[in-house]
């Protein structure tokens, strides 16, 4: 990619910006996270103590509905509490209706007995002992005979060993007090039995894994601490201790919350302790991983910037491109941007631009073509303007002279002997400028734009067999030999007007043919067209300037002899006049002589 492009320009800024908002996050998590964690767990832990403290009051006579809300409490918060009166006796704490260690045993009588193993924990002998489906043991105890369970265990004997409770065993009973009126009731049917049977079902608490005795005690520590340094917290001003606590055994750092609040008109402490580990615990793992999370980021967002800068700056370039070409005015090619968002819109604007561009181009190439043919035509009609005036300065100069001067001398008497042949070069030369005014009032009413021509359906060939024999004396002074080659051929144009064409035609063939020569004239037909060639033999015209035989004045002599006669201007009348009829018309040379052309639509 070169430096200067689009390409690596977004490329570079999209990965510097990932790379700093990565490198933020991983600066705000190593600096901050923890702090924002222990903050929000502050928050939270507090919120969820004040909701636990405003439903206490409801649920503290519903044994069932508490155990839900210290249940739901350790769950949502992850941590565990106890409640204590106003001199630190525990009423209350997250061991409360624990699922008991038990044991089912069918007696000799086919009696099921439960029992309660909960007073045997404290025998070191007896966590490590594995009791086993269908082995033989005895107990001996406390029964309530209502429910066939052993409620208090004097002694078990199994595998030939005896286990006995300690002293300061702390047995299961309800949480609910028990008053004197209930203690009469119990004695009726809790009584001293021993039994001998076969263990059918356990159930045992594996207390190596199970942490909630660790937190009994850590939680009991903190009471403890907290009413022998004699500290005392106001319900009525909702006011929370907070501290951390490191436990040396486990290395684990936990928060204490401690509150005062009234339960009736009981003042009550809430003591709960959440542990820190979990996010001390992620903190560790995201540092450790940080090099390798930062490399696979690194290389895709370098990936994704690049495929990113190609998808914006794709467009872009294609734009670009069209773009140059246009610069230099080429219009070939369009730019193909497929979408519908903002780089879509200016490839099609960029188009219809290019579109609008060439159109104009185009018209204005068309213009300048236009405007240089009319000013070649200006130059070319200035130039013939020239040409005219100087002709026909010389065309009338030279009879105006020679009538000036032969009457001049007839004046004189000089010419007084041929006095009769003067008059005759004199009217000569009067019907000589009078036929060349008449040419050319004629040409001017040609070249008119208001000029109409008298179209009729006439015959063509008959017209060339009049012509023929009007000009039979010249031609028989040359000894000319004309073939006539027609057909019966009706044409639908101005008679008078194809006259005179035939009639200039023939005289300038006549004119430039030498003695003896043919004079071939032939019609030809097609579908809608009468075709006129007249050929006359022992001359030609130059290649390089048969092209200006149609110009005004122009002969192929350069002289301006008068010895062939005619004005100069007979074949640019008859390219005027085949001109307003949409004639197909030229010269060219042949192997024999030169031959003239022309067509007619059909009558």
């Amino acid at each position: 990619m070169k430096r200067k492009s689009i390409v690596f320009k977004l490329f570079l800024i999209t990965t510097c910006t990932f790379l700093l908002f990565l490198l933020f996050q991983m600066v705000f998590q190593s600096l901050f996270l923890e702090r924002v964690y222990y903050n929000e767990k502050i928050k939270n832990t507090k919120d969820s103590i004040n909701e636990f403290i405003e439903k206490y009051p409801s649920t503290e006579e519903n044994f069932k509905l508490l155990s839900e809300e210290v249940n739901k409490f350790i769950e949502e918060n992850n941590s565990y509490l106890a409640i204590t009166d106003s001199s630190g006796n525990i009423e209350l704490s997250y061991m409360i209706n624990p699922i008991p260690d038990t044991m089912v045993i069918r007696g000799e009588d086919n009696n099921l007995y439960k029992v309660y193993l909960d007073s045997l924990l404290d025998s070191e002998d007896f966590q490590n002992l594995e009791f086993k489906l269908n082995d033989e043991i005895y107990v001996d105890g406390l029964m309530d005979e209502n429910f066939k369970e052993f409620i208090d265990i004097y002694s078990i004997k199994y595998k030939d060993k005896e286990y006995v409770p300690g002293e300061n065993t702390e047995y299961y009973i309800s949480i609910e007090d028990t008053t004197d009126e209930d203690s009469l009731e119990l004695d009726d049917y809790l009584k001293e039995t021993s039994i001998t049977g076969t263990i059918v079902n356990l159930n045992r608490t594996d207390y190596s894994k199970d942490l909630t005795f660790f937190y009994d005690d850590l939680l009991l520590a903190q009471i403890n601490s907290f009413f022998t340094d004699s500290n005392f917290l106001d319900p009525s001003k909702n006011d929370f201790i907070s501290y951390d606590y490191l436990d040396e055994m486990t290395n684990v750092q936990h928060m204490i919350f401690i509150k005062a609040f009234k339960a009736g008109d009981e003042t009550k402490y809430i003591f709960v302790s959440t542990s820190l580990q979990p996010v001390s615990e992620a903190l560790t793992v995201i540092e450790k991983y940080y090099i390798y999370f930062f490399i696979v980021a690194l290389l895709l967002i370098g990936l994704l910037s690049f495929f990113y800068s190609k998808m914006i700056s794709k467009p872009l370039i294609k734009i670009n491109n069209v773009a140059k070409k246009m610069a230099i005015l080429d219009f070939s090619t369009y730019c193909e941007v497929n979408s519908d968002d903002e780089l879509g819109s200016l490839g099609n604007n960029l188009n219809i631009l290019s579109k609008n561009l060439e159109h104009n181009l185009n018209e204005l190439k068309i213009a300048n073509a236009k405007l240089v043919d009319d000013m070649e035509k200006e130059r070319q009609q200035e130039n013939i303007r020239r040409e005219f005036v100087a002709n026909i300065s010389h065309e009338l100069k030279t009879p105006l002279g020679v009538i000036k001067s032969f009457s001049e001398g007839i004046k004189d008497g000089i010419y007084e002997k041929k006095r009769d042949y003067y008059l005759d070069v004199i009217i000569d030369e009067v019907e000589q400028m009078d036929k060349l005014i008449l040419d050319m009032l004629q040409l001017s009413k040609l070249e008119s734009k208001n000029f109409k021509l008298n179209k009729s359906s006439f015959s063509l060939d008959k017209l060339i067999y009049y012509s023929n024999d009007k000009f039979g004396a010249m031609i028989e002074s040359k000894g000319i030999k004309v073939n006539l080659n027609l057909k019966e051929s009706t044409v639908y144009a101005d008679k008078s007007k194809i006259e005179q064409v035939v009639n200039n035609l023939f005289s300038n063939a006549i004119r430039y043919s030498p003695q003896n020569e043919e004079i071939n004239i032939s019609i030809d037909a097609s579908d809608k067209d009468i075709c006129f060639y007249m050929e006359n033999t022992g001359t030609h015209i130059p290649e390089d300037e048969i092209h200006r035989i149609w110009d005004r004045f122009y002969r192929v002599e350069k002289s301006r002899s008068k010895v062939s006669g005619g004005t100069g201007l007979g074949l640019l009348i008859v390219k005027n006049i085949l001109e307003l009829h949409n004639s197909t018309f030229g010269v060219k040379n042949t192997n024999k002589g030169v031959k003239f052309f022309f067509s007619l639509k059909k009558g």
